[in-house]
């Protein structure tokens, strides 16, 4: 998966998470001409390809090279002791710009931040903490503890990848540089911890004294949170690393069509991709969402989603399954001619109405072909309760095609051993559904400070970098690539280095059918006439708009 040694990387990442400060160096000529060689030896590394050596040369400047060429001879003394004192220097640059694909976990694990803090005695206009400077933020901060409330995407007993990533990266880096114990609080529902902190708010416990400090949240959850006062801010536009962002960009502004206005911290960005089995299923049979339903129809069991909404006999509201969601929500968008008209912050019920019957009923004729269609007359019908019941599925062979919010998902899954090599991801043609999810501080967090630090090194390069990593998580960044952090500090280069899987598809793909969401008003109301219209269906009672 990687095109250059570890050990590289691996000298490379220590030289930099050491702190060093790159310098201008005066090296490309010496280096340039070199490139054609069967063999570039350069501060005791060979370099034997020549995509590697153009590499090379683009990570170095004009002239103060040593580097010989294998069979030329060796350097003078003098070159000799100029190298040693570059060294380090060239490492740390080599690291930024050539050696970025071959990042092992255990290597991006170790990186430091090396953040520069450009408000030093600044206050920063927190609220609660007008007047503190980031310094001020960092002193109160240490030795704090986060409660962080996240999403857990174990499979069984085994981590999944962010939870992993938050064990073995993020919570080792907090502790070590910042003095911040980070807790991990598994949830199968963000909703849960959402109304956790309200219940705690409206029993009367204090502003300063909720038991959740930082929750991974997007769309109605957010929606409930800000509107409702229950979020702190803003801050996230106020910390250091907040540069690495455009908070204009639509991607970042909007969560699911509500402003964000510095209330949450940018954390992954998400678009949906349709996972299958090369081994079964031809590509060009699922390549849009016309084709892939009727590929459904044609193949009876091989597909099915988790459900959208569930209620018991009380009435009690559970199982809302975010992928099951955006599944039903692809179906809306091939149903209408122009899903933008379906933005506003209220449902228009007219033109609701006008396109929801088809849609509803296009559903329902899905049903039969499901898997486990037999079990329609049971009172889930069938379907899987979570996302990661359809995995199952998937794993044991029992489905051929399923689908998930995160890009480097199949891959993840390939490199754990769970799914076969043979499995592949693609981009409808006719669109996938993409979004962002953050971080959130509620209004009544009791460490704000120490989870405003921790929502602060989340949004570092150095853990969005990590992040991205195909055997982390391969998760994408929503990072702005104009940002001065990441044009002169090479992470542009970084990022446009990692290894792309095969069983992810190319950014250029993803970008070229990227759809966004629907406001959180549409899709509640898409999730709730979905329990009316399609899993409890009685003809003679439903509304008109079920069709």
């Amino acid at each position: 998966m990687s095109r250059h040694s570890s050990s590289a990387l691996g000298a490379a990442g220590k030289a930099y998470a050491s702190g060093v400060e790159l310098g201008s160096s005066h090296l490309t000529n010496s280096v340039n001409e070199m490139v054609g060689e069967d063999t570039v030896v350069f501060n005791g590394r060979s370099y034997s390809n020549a995509h590697d050596q153009r590499r090379l040369v683009s990570a170095v400047d004009d002239d103060d090279a040593s580097a010989t060429r294998k069979g030329y001879g060796s350097v003078s003394t003098i070159a000799q002791v100029v190298t040693v004192l570059l060294v380090s220097l060239i490492i740390a640059m080599l690291f930024t710009l050539i050696g970025v694909s071959s990042a092992t976990y255990d290597e991006v694990k170790n990186y430091s931040p090396t953040t520069t803090v450009t408000t030093a005695y600044a206050s920063l206009g927190l609220p609660g903490y007008e007047g503190y400077s980031w310094e001020d933020v960092l002193g109160a901060a240490s030795g704090g503890t986060v409660n962080w409330y996240t999403y857990s995407d174990n499979n069984g007993t085994s981590l999944g990848p962010y939870n992993k990533w938050i064990d073995t990266w993020l919570i080792p880096n907090l502790a070590e540089n910042f003095a911040i114990t980070l807790v991990r609080h598994p949830i199968s529902n963000t909703g849960d911890a959402v109304d956790k902190i309200i219940n705690e708010i409206n029993a009367g416990y204090g502003m300063n004294n909720g038991s959740v400090d930082m929750i991974w949240i997007n769309g109605e959850n957010f929606y409930k949170m800000k509107s409702g006062g229950y979020a702190y801010g803003p801050w996230a536009t106020k910390v250091p690393n907040a540069v690495n962002y455009d908070f204009q960009s639509d991607a970042i502004k909007y969560d699911f069509g509500t402003t964000t206005n510095g209330y949450e911290m940018p954390y992954n960005g998400a678009q949906v991709v349709f996972i299958y089995d090369s081994a079964k299923v031809n590509a060009s049979a699922i390549s849009d969402m016309d084709s892939l339903l009727a590929w459904v129809k044609a193949n009876p069991n091989q597909f099915t989603y988790a459900t959208p909404r569930f209620m018991d006999d009380s009435g009690t509201d559970f199982d809302n399954d975010y992928t099951g969601s955006v599944f039903i929500r692809h179906v809306f968008y091939n149903t209408v001619p122009d899903y933008t008209k379906f933005m506003g912050t209220s449902v228009n019920e007219a033109l609701y109405d006008q396109y929801a019957p088809t849609f509803y009923k296009t559903l329902r004729d899905l049903q039969p072909y499901l898997y486990n269609a037999s079990s329609l007359a049971a009172e889930r019908k069938g379907y899987p309760t979570s996302q990661g019941e359809v995995d199952d599925l998937f794993t044991s062979g029992k489905i051929s095609v399923t689908l998930s919010y995160d890009i480097g998902h199949a891959a993840y899954m390939i490199e754990a051993g769970q799914w076969p090599s043979t499995t592949r991801s693609i981009v409808l043609t006719s669109g996938t559904i993409a979004n962002t999810n953050f971080v959130l501080i509620p209004a009544n967090a009791k460490n704000k400070l120490s989870a405003v630090v921790a929502g602060n090194y989340i949004a570092s390069a150095q853990a969005m970098f990590s992040r991205a990593q195909p055997e982390v998580i391969g998760a994408l960044q929503v990072y702005d690539p104009t940002c001065t952090n990441f044009v002169s500090g090479g992470w542009n280069d970084a990022f446009a280095y990692i290894d792309q899987p095969a069983a992810t598809p190319s950014t250029s793909e993803l970008s070229k059918y990227r759809m966004s969401e629907l406001s959180s008003a549409y899709i509640n109301r898409i999730q709730n006439d979905w329990y009316t219209c399609v899993l409890t269906y009685d003809a003679a009672t439903v509304p008109s708009y079920c069709g």
